[in-house]
């Protein structure tokens, strides 16, 4: 037999303010930007760069614009 789990209170959703939003948006660019870095080195046949070298470069290119 399985056991049953009860389903914990449903928490409020957590509201984030614009600055935290505009933040999280940055953060999820640079991510894009390193696995698009990530994928088009391999797609040319180039040296794929590591995972802390693909994020510094598009950290620079999202935050220095």
């Amino acid at each position: 037999m399985k056991k049953t789990q009860k389903k914990a209170a449903e928490k409020p959703k957590r509201s984030f303010s614009p600055a935290q939003k505009a933040a999280q948006m940055k953060v999820k660019k640079v991510n894009l930007e390193a696995v698009k870095s990530i994928y088009e080195a391999g797609k040319a046949g180039k040296p794929m760069p590591t995972w802390g070298k693909s994020l510094k470069d598009a950290s620079k290119k999202v935050y220095n614009k």
